[in-house]
């Protein structure tokens, strides 16, 4: 499942998407673990290699949080 969300940075918004791990993958008590994949200079979290590096992510059972950075994409700033 992906989640689009914002949320505040140093006074602006930042636009990303979570995505929630394959529930069928087993995990100790319910914890889980998480990565932030982060875009090049001058890239977006909807760029290919980000999407799908998330996707792989979350179906290996990880929350994976893609996001643009400001002034990149749907975020806020310069």
């Amino acid at each position: 499942m992906e989640e689009s969300l914002q949320f505040p940075s140093a006074g602006l918004t930042l636009a990303g998407v979570l995505h929630h791990p394959n529930p069928e993958i087993a995990c100790d008590a319910g914890r889980r673990p998480a990565v932030i994949v982060l875009q090049g200079f001058g890239g977006s979290k909807n760029t290919n290699v980000i999407v799908e590096t998330t996707r792989l992510f979350a179906s290996l059972g990880y929350f994976a949080l893609r996001f643009d950075m400001r002034g990149c994409g749907e975020s806020e700033g310069v």
